[in-house]
């Protein structure tokens, strides 16, 4: 983890963003991912973009 945190001072531009530290995934499913310390994250856009494609396939009522 030593090495990553390392690789992304090194090459990450991050401007005004200093004090923003990097987060090592350790597993993902889907939209849901863990990092190395246990905490767990959603992929918010990719969470969105799969409810779209849900509702997208929901064939569309007529109403006559």
């Amino acid at each position: 983890m030593a090495d990553t945190i390392q690789k992304y001072k090194d090459y990450v531009m991050t401007g005004l963003l200093k004090s923003v530290a990097p987060i090592v995934i350790d597993r993902a499913s889907g939209a849901t991912a863990t990092d190395v310390n246990g905490h767990g994250y959603l992929d918010r856009a990719l969470a969105i973009f799969n409810e779209a494609l849900q509702s997208a396939a929901q064939p569309a009522h007529a109403t006559a």
